[in-house]
């Protein structure tokens, strides 16, 4: 069985009420609380969209109830729920935050849940979970690096900076997007000339930033270690080039 939505309005009503981008075809739908009304697998077609879900008239009702002045049409309709659907099961009353917490290996948030699209029923709520969630994981990711310089600091030989390295592992786990742990686990990796392998971090600080010079400094010195002095040159200019931009814009 599946709602057929369709009409004029019916792509925009249903951008406006689900939490992921329709592109995304997974979507729940949630009051303004979070709590779930239905987790749902959507198809979209030219003027119309399939909704796929375990309560199709519950969810139905539910929707009926925001159409007031808009072109839409809604009819249930027999149809095999697409085989590659796989819509989770959840409980009465449950919200979508604690889904996510109950079920952290289904990854509730990244299968239902855009963060980037507009306004929908229980925005509000989601997305403070993430913020203070991504906050605390920051802190986390701050208290690693600091044990792993620490570490850095009082360690006798290169050898004994393999706690520090995987206290910066998890820091990145924590926060993909670290730079300063990326840096101090390039510089760790060298000291233990694991030059290829810090190469390998020095290029993702790269892509996290472009303009971090560090990671230009260290490609180049990574590379002259492995004897490859034209692309060294290369990552010292490019270093060079970003000092330069730096001091422009003080």
């Amino acid at each position: 069985m599946a709602i057929i939505v369709s009409g004029k309005d019916a792509i925009d009503f249903i951008e406006r009420q689900a939490s992921n981008t329709l592109e995304n075809n997974y979507s729940a739908f949630l009051n303004p609380q979070a709590k779930i009304i239905s987790l749902a697998y959507l198809i979209q077609s030219e003027n119309a969209i399939e909704v796929y879900c375990d309560n199709e008239q519950e969810l139905k009702s539910h929707l009926e109830k925001f159409a007031i002045i808009e072109d839409i049409d809604f009819k249930l309709e027999q149809k095999e729920t697409p085989e590659n659907a796989e819509i989770d099961n959840f409980q009465e009353q449950e919200s979508i935050i604690q889904l996510n917490q109950n079920h952290p290996e289904k990854k509730i948030f990244e299968k239902y849940i855009s963060f980037d699209k507009g306004c929908y029923p229980g925005q509000e709520p989601v997305s403070k979970f993430k913020n203070l969630g991504m906050r605390k994981r920051e802190e986390r990711a701050e208290s690693y690096l600091d044990e792993a310089l620490q570490i850095f600091a009082a360690a006798p030989s290169p050898a004994d900076l393999d706690p520090a390295i995987e206290l910066l592992k998890k820091a990145l786990k924590e926060n993909p997007k670290f730079e300063d742990a990326y840096e101090s686990l390039g510089v760790m990796l060298a000291k233990q000339e694991k030059f290829k392998e810090a190469i390998g971090v020095m290029h993702q600080l790269e892509m996290i930033n472009p303009k971090n010079i560090m990671a230009q400094t260290n490609l180049s010195i990574f590379y002259m270690k492995i004897g490859d002095k034209e692309t060294a040159e290369d990552h010292k200019a490019k270093s060079t080039v970003l000092q330069f931009e730096e001091s422009l814009s003080k």
